[in-house]
C-alpha cells in the first residue's frame, strides 16, 4: 500500500494518515535540521518559513474547535511577525516578546492534540502520531521556557563544551537540552544552574516519565483497536 492509497483511507482504518501524521512529520524535520542552522540571514529566513510551516499543520490538527482555531491565529500571527524582526536585528529585544507568544501557542496547541489523543476510541496509526506529537510538543514548550529563562538570566545554565549563546534566542542548545531532560538521559554538558532553571529541567523530567507511563498506557489500554478483516460468515444449520 502506497502513501496516497493510505490518505485516501477512512479516517477509522487502521492505517489511517492524517492530519496528525503531517504535524509529526513537520516536527521531526524541524528538530533534526535545527542543529544545522547558521547565522546566515537567509537561513534564519528559511527556518522562520519552516516554523510557519509547523503553525500551519497545528493549526490544521485542531481545526475541529473554532474557539481553538481562532486563537491560535490571533498567538500565530504576531509571534510569526515578532520572529522575522527578532532575525533581522542584531540583539533579541523582540525575543522577550516572541518567546511567550510561542509558547501560548504551542500549549494550546498540545492541550487539544492531547484532549483528541485521549479521547479516542479507535487506534489508528494517525492517533499514534498524535501522541507522539504530543511528546514531541512538550519539548518544544520546555525548549521555549529555557530560552526564556536564559534571556532574564544569561547566567542560569553553563556548558563543559562552551556551545551555549547567552547573547542569542532560539539556540539550539536549548531544544538539545530539552529533549535530553525530556527523555532523562541527563548527558551533563548542559547543566542548569539558578534555581528557576533547575526547578523547570526538574519538572520536565517528571513529565516526561509520566506522559510515557500514564498518558500511552491509558491510550493503549482504552482505545479499541480497528481490524480490515471481515468477519468469518457463519455456518448454516
Amino acid at each position: 500500500m502506497n502513501l496516497i492509497q493510505r490518505f485516501r483511507l477512512p479516517a477509522d482504518h487502521p492505517h489511517h494518515l492524517g492530519k496528525f501524521a503531517i504535524l509529526l512529520a513537520v516536527l521531526l524535520a524541524i528538530i533534526t535540521a535545527y542543529p544545522f542552522f547558521s547565522e546566515n540571514l537567509w537561513v534564519q529566513i528559511l527556518v522562520i518559513t519552516v516554523g510557519f510551516l509547523t503553525i500551519l499543520s497545528a493549526l490544521w490538527a485542531v481545526n475541529n474547535s473554532m474557539t481553538v482555531l481562532i486563537s491560535c491565529i490571533a498567538l500565530a500571527i504576531p509571534t510569526f511577525a515578532l520572529n522575522v524582526v527578532n532575525s533581522l536585528r542584531p540583539d533579541d529585544v523582540f525575543a522577550f516578546y516572541a518567546v511567550p507568544l510561542a509558547f501560548a501557542f504551542y500549549l494550546i496547541i498540545n492541550l487539544s492534540l492531547l484532549n483528541s489523543v485521549v479521547k479516542t476510541r479507535v487506534m489508528t496509526l494517525d492517533i499514534l502520531c498524535g501522541a507522539v506529537a504530543v511528546y514531541l510538543l512538550i519539548g518544544i514548550n520546555w525548549a521555549l521556557v529555557y530560552t526564556y529563562i536564559d534571556l532574564l538570566n544569561p547566567e542560569a545554565f553553563k556548558s563543559s563544551m562552551q556551545m551555549l549563546e547567552p547573547d542569542k534566542a532560539f539556540t539550539h542548545d536549548f531544544v538539545y537540552f530539552s529533549f535530553v531532560t525530556l527523555a532523562t538521559l541527563g548527558y551533563g554538558d548542559i547543566v542548569p544552574v539558578s534555581t528557576t532553571a533547575r526547578t523547570f529541567a526538574m519538572l520536565e523530567a517528571i513529565v516526561g516519565a509520566l506522559y510515557i507511563a500514564v498518558i500511552i498506557g491509558k491510550i493503549v489500554s482504552t482505545a479499541r483497536p480497528t481490524s480490515t478483516e471481515s468477519p468469518a460468515p457463519k455456518d448454516k444449520p
